[in-house]
């Protein structure tokens, strides 16, 4: 995907996102809109793109850790609108996911869905939580409201 297509993906995915869409409510800000974006964000790139989700997770410096969420693309590369949340020195894991292969990142998330006993894919896990698919909801409204990225995107092409 080409930088300055990446760059207007981001502008529009950020303009939806709100405090009542982040999965982290408390530590959610209007100066980092995207705290607590990563599940919904990827999945309505996947909604507009395909390819796959991945799953990582992630701690701060401060102790805050959780899951993160990103895209593979159809054409291999890797969309991450929702990393400028995460401040400087958070860790991730596996260590280094950005080095990892995509293959070895897909296999890493099929290995976690399995720890859980969920035999399905990524996004049926995701929104297999209810507060997930409420925000997910919630989001894609917001973002088709307030943007034109569902009309805008789908013209776009990956390169």
């Amino acid at each position: 995907m080409r930088i300055s297509d990446q760059k207007k993906l981001k502008d529009q995915f950020t303009k939806a996102c709100q405090k009542k869409t982040s999965s982290a409510r408390k530590n959610w800000s209007a100066e980092n809109p995207t705290w607590g974006h990563c599940a919904v964000v990827a999945l309505t790139v996947q909604d507009i793109y395909g390819g796959d989700i991945v799953r990582v997770t992630y701690k701060t410096r401060d102790g805050v850790s959780g899951s993160h969420y990103f895209n593979i693309m159809p054409d291999t590369s890797r969309l991450d609108l929702t990393f400028d949340q995460f401040p400087p020195g958070t860790e991730f894991q596996p260590k280094n996911p950005w080095f990892m292969s995509n293959s070895e990142l897909l296999k890493h998330t099929d290995d976690y869905l399995k720890s859980k006993g969920f035999r399905g894919t990524v996004r049926a896990y995701m929104l297999g939580h209810k507060d997930t698919k409420k925000r997910y909801k919630a989001y894609t409204r917001t973002l088709k409201n307030k943007t034109s990225a569902y009309t805008d995107t789908a013209k776009m092409r990956i390169t």
